[in-house]
């Protein structure tokens, strides 16, 4: 008797413990996604969010992905302030990428991004092709010689290479603005194996520019900035011979 009396509260306390640790995890899941809705409203990223939860980049995912399937409204909203503005007019005057900005501000590229292309169509980002292009050729290019190009694109932050046997201001009018990073001028053969070797080179850094513009004007040619290019170089100072 003193035997089942001693299993029977045995079994009463094992099925209170379970349910308390039960009720607890309960209340930590439902604090924890409100918590994740909340740092997720305000700008934080996946990797932000892990860190401070002291979770892994997956684990936030999943909860992610489990809170969207009940209905929560998981949205990240970047607080854009006029202090931000000012910031990304001044950091574009140095000369800095969208990347660097986004880097420096800690916010998301694609909303750099973004607020920079408003800034440039409301004029009060000066054109970086009217501050940065090159003087318009007087002459043309003797027979069989080419331009080897390499232009900087600021607002989707990326790079096109490329040869033209016109100037650049000719080839790329009604194109995005543009920075022109460096020029070489040979033979057409001679172009055109260096830019056969620079694309093959940034193979896999290419990127899809979202201007519609370039479907028809080289998109094959861009790419995103490759790691192997000169340490501490800013986007407008990449040459040639640093993809070679």
């Amino acid at each position: 008797m003193q035997i089942q009396y001693i299993l029977k509260q045995t079994s009463k306390f094992l099925e209170l413990d379970v349910e308390c640790k039960f009720n607890y995890s309960v209340k930590t899941m439902k604090y924890d996604r409100q918590k994740i809705a909340d740092m997720r409203e305000s700008g934080f990223s996946y990797d932000q969010i892990a860190a401070e939860l002291d979770t892994t980049r997956a684990n936030i995912s999943s909860q992610i992905s489990m809170m969207k399937k009940q209905g929560w409204d998981i949205t990240r909203t970047i607080k854009w302030t006029s202090q931000h503005t000012q910031q990304l007019v001044d950091l574009r005057g140095e000369g800095r990428s969208n990347l660097e900005i986004a880097e420096l501000l800690k916010v998301p590229h694609e909303r750099v991004k973004k607020e920079a292309s408003k800034l440039i169509q409301a004029g009060v980002l000066e054109s970086i092709r009217a501050k940065n292009a090159a003087p318009t050729r007087v002459k043309k290019l003797p027979q069989n010689y080419a331009v080897l190009y390499l232009l900087y694109f600021p607002a989707e932050d990326f790079y096109k290479v490329g040869l033209t046997t016109n100037d650049v201001a000719t080839r790329f009018a009604g194109s995005p603005d543009y920075v022109i990073c460096d020029e070489y001028e040979d033979e057409v053969r001679v172009v055109v194996e260096l830019e056969r070797e620079i694309l093959h080179n940034v193979r896999d850094y290419k990127y899809v520019p979202e201007s519609t513009w370039f479907l028809s004007n080289g998109a094959t040619e861009c790419f995103l900035a490759p790691n192997f290019s000169t340490p501490g170089v800013q986007s407008q100072q990449l040459k040639l011979s640093d993809l070679i």
